[in-house]
This record gives structure tokens, sequence and C-alpha cells, in this order.
């Protein structure tokens, strides 16, 4: 049986009264319009009240922005409007 491991929000933006550290360093709101705008993952709802996003969505999307990559639109998109892998400037010559 595969488990899957789940982040509560506090465990990614931290929380310093519980002495939480974050994953990623953005307040509660810049989390949110993150999610909004698309450059950060959507929650999975657990229960009525209770939501939650999955490790693997949070481990890559620090993987990505640990290679320089800040929004997913642009990652496919690539400034020139062709799809590449973010972080990189296309084919290699």
């Amino acid at each position: 049986m595969h488990v899957t491991k789940f982040y509560r929000l506090r465990d990614i933006i931290g929380d310093r009264k519980q002495g939480i550290p974050s994953i990623l360093p953005v307040s509660r709101a810049a989390w949110y319009a993150g999610i909004k705008e698309g450059r950060y993952p959507k929650p999975v709802k657990l229960s009525e009240k209770t939501a939650a996003w999955r490790a693997v969505d949070i481990e890559m999307l620090v993987e990505r922005l640990n290679n320089g990559c800040w929004n997913v639109q642009a990652e496919q998109r690539g400034l020139d409007g062709i799809q590449k892998p973010c972080g990189r400037g296309g084919p290699e010559a």
C-alpha cells in the first residue's frame, strides 16, 4: 500500500509561536495569492474544514524554485513563447 504524505499550511509557511520552521518563507496571504495565480499547488480537501497539500507537490515546488523557476506558466511558455523547461535557455548547442 502506498502512503501519501500531506503538509498542512503551518508546515509549509511555518508557525513561530509553535516553533515550526517554514519550508517556504512566504506569508499566508502571499501563499494563497500564489495559489490563485498558479504559482503554488492547490490544496486537497481532507474534510469539510481541513485542507492540506501533497508532500510530492511541495517537494516539486521547492525543486522548481531551486532551479530558478517561480511561475509554472512562465516555465511552460518561456519568454519567447516556446515551451521549454524552466531554468534552461533551451536546447544546448
